[in-house]
């Protein structure tokens, strides 16, 4: 299974928090971040991604196993 989680902003700042959501606050993110490290997730960078606009999807480039992947296994995005 793959995830992609996006961030957009931080703020030290609840107030700022309950305004926009797109916003984290710092202490949450910290909390997800030691969770997935916990749990195994791996950082991917945003140019290790490529799209197949023949098919739709995302695919991962340039990974080493185990986490290669190709375009027939990568999430089908919605149309």
């Amino acid at each position: 299974m793959r995830a992609i989680l996006t961030y957009h902003d931080l703020t030290y700042n609840i107030q700022d928090y309950n305004k926009a959501a797109t916003t984290i606050t710092v202490q949450l993110f910290d909390q997800e971040m030691q969770y997935l490290h916990d749990n195994g997730f791996r950082v991917l960078l945003l140019n290790q991604f490529g799209f197949d606009t023949n098919n739709n999807m995302f695919y991962i480039n340039n990974i080493s196993p185990p986490y290669r992947t190709t375009t027939s296994s990568a999430a089908t995005l919605g149309r």
